[in-house]
């Protein structure tokens, strides 16, 4: 509103000189504006520490809490954040006053520098929320919902830094899985009533499926279009991928040819056979 005090007083000027009716609008504009353009100049920084806090509520809501070890520091956070707003509600001066152009820019110099601490603080909590996920699908899913929250840039750019981190992480899961399969695929860990083949086949498909989840994900994020640790992390992952669908097919092959056999040699066996009849015993 403010604003637009100026911009109909400059527009209605105009028309009437344009016009060439009445007498041309010669009045102090300083006089007019200065007072106005102060006062929307506060209220554009008020928008600004609107917008700082929620920017920090969205950060630090319920979902940070669900994930991080201490969910009661994210309680603590939030009334510090709460509280950035207590200077400017009990000013003892009259903020839309250029009189007090000082003590306002003090305050707002005060609230920045608080700004910064608690910038810092999330970015602390993100790092632990990373440390503590034991997964690359579940850290992506996390990081994907945070990267569309709105949020201060700082701590946008420190959420862009974690897609390494998924990176790194799932290369240490495709080493582990390529550790589980080479130990197990001798004698092959079975399931209570699974024959050794199907048993066989039913583990190496539930090892490669632990990879193929996470790996259908990661390829759609743009983030990592050229990230040259995805590219050594799915080399590594299509070369465990061959080796567990070579042993698959061997496994498969294997059974196939013995059950080959014993079903040709027992196709060729009679199926039905004469007994002697004994009436006088029913």
């Amino acid at each position: 509103m403010l604003k637009s005090w100026k911009q109909s007083y400059l527009k209605n000027r105009e028309d009437i000189e344009l016009s060439g009716k009445g007498t041309r609008w010669e009045f102090d504009q300083n006089r007019l504006f200065k007072g106005t353009e102060y006062m929307a100049h506060v209220c554009d920084g008020l928008n600004q520490v609107a917008g700082v806090l929620q920017d920090f509520h969205n950060i630090f809501g319920d979902y940070l809490k669900s994930i991080i070890s201490d969910p009661a520091q994210i309680d603590t956070i939030i009334k510090r954040v709460d509280r950035l707003m207590t200077p400017i509600l009990e000013a003892d001066y009259n903020i839309f006053d250029e009189f007090n152009k000082e003590n306002w820019e003090a305050t707002m110099s005060l609230f920045y520098e608080e700004v910064h601490y608690l910038e810092n603080e999330a970015k602390f909590f993100i790092d632990e929320c990373f440390m503590v996920l034991i997964n690359a699908e579940d850290a992506l899913k996390m990081l994907l919902k945070f990267k569309e929250t709105k949020t201060r840039a700082t701590i946008q750019k420190q959420l862009l830094k974690k897609f390494d981190v998924i990176m790194q992480q799932f290369s240490k899961e495709v080493s582990t899985v390529e550790g589980l399969f080479n130990r197990g695929k001798r004698k092959p860990p079975l399931l209570t009533y699974h024959p050794p083949m199907a048993g066989a086949i039913y583990w190496v498909r539930q090892l490669f499926h632990r990879l193929r989840r996470p790996v259908l994900t990661l390829q759609n994020v743009p983030e990592l279009r050229n990230s040259k640790l995805k590219i050594l992390a799915f080399g590594q992952y299509y070369e465990i991928a061959k080796q567990m669908k070579g042993y698959e097919e061997l496994k498969f092959q294997s059974w196939a040819d013995r059950a080959q056999y014993v079903v040709m040699n027992t196709m060729k066996r009679s199926i039905l056979r004469m007994v002697r009849s004994e009436p006088d015993k029913g």
